[in-house]
């Protein structure tokens, strides 16, 4: 099944889910948040049209130390991750994204769960925020790491076009 079928079935499933819970008691109600479609499919429009969506930490920004993080999905439910530290590691693996905008990633040789992560919109661009509300920075396989102290937080992550900018939206 390609992306967009796969995107279309789950939209189409949510719907049906909803549709049939209108007699059903409050508690069997679908938990699938409406809000999360539309960034899901602006997410996947980017994979499909550009091949590739990057998202950078800390708010989209480069902070040029060894503290900074890519994260690519591409089609496919193909992933990628940069994590620099004293060197550039880039990790490949998958990703899973369900009708409530959660991803979940798994990175080949990466020696540590990445925490699951939410797809939101916001007034500037998509965001990835952790799924568990810790906005902690992510030491993954670095050595050390330099964390400066007006850098601002490691989340959201945001998408980043080319030149290295924040994308804000089509």
């Amino acid at each position: 099944m390609t992306r967009r079928g796969l995107l279309l079935f789950i939209l189409l499933t949510t719907a049906s889910c909803h549709e049939s819970a209108r007699d059903a008691s409050p508690g069997d109600a679908p938990t699938t948040d409406a809000s999360s479609v539309a960034p899901i499919a602006e997410f996947d429009d980017v994979i499909h049209r550009d091949g590739v969506i990057l998202f950078r930490s800390w708010n989209g920004n480069f902070i040029g130390t060894d503290c900074d993080t890519d994260l690519r999905f591409m089609p496919d439910f193909h992933a990628e991750m940069d994590e620099y530290g004293q060197k550039v590691a880039t990790y490949k693996g998958t990703y899973q994204i369900d009708a409530n905008g959660e991803i979940t990633v798994a990175f080949i040789g990466f020696e540590h769960t990445w925490p699951a992560m939410l797809i939101r919109r916001d007034a500037t661009s998509l965001e990835l925020v952790p799924d568990s509300g810790d906005k902690q920075f992510v030491m993954g396989n670095r050595g050390s790491t330099t964390l400066p102290s007006n850098a601002g937080t490691y989340w959201p992550f945001r998408p980043i076009a080319a030149n290295g900018k924040v994308k804000s939206g089509d």
